[in-house]
């Protein structure tokens, strides 16, 4: 598609040379952070759970798990980092004002964040 037809308007929401490549990383960016997210909510609950488990049994082998989750957690924490990256750049590159207008009072970061950057 030509962008340039779409005169000051495709200026503004679209920044990036070739726009399929930017939505298919901002759509599996979306799916991947989604996964990311919601392990990294769940794992604490779990680590929780082995160590009352091994506060109460004194098995070492709660601790162990306890401990390699923690690692699974922090690596899992970390690529939940980097796809959110991925997506936040996605989104302003293809549709600048998407946090602006997603963002409300209560997210004053994202507002300032997506104002500086657009």
């Amino acid at each position: 598609m030509d962008y340039t037809a779409l005169g000051p308007l495709g200026e503004v929401y679209v920044h990036s040379t070739n726009v399929s490549n930017a939505m298919v990383m901002t759509i599996v960016g979306i799916y991947l952070h989604a996964v990311f997210v919601s392990f990294t909510l769940g794992f604490p609950l779990a680590i929780l759970a082995w160590l009352i488990k091994w506060y109460r049994t004194g098995d070492e082998l709660f601790l162990n798990y306890s401990k390699t989750l923690t690692m699974v957690w922090a690596v899992n924490f970390a690529l939940g980092a980097v796809t959110g990256t991925i997506v936040e750049f996605g989104l302003l590159d293809i549709w600048p004002t998407s946090i602006l207008l997603f963002s409300s009072s209560a997210f004053i970061p994202l507002l300032y964040e997506a104002t500086i950057a657009s």
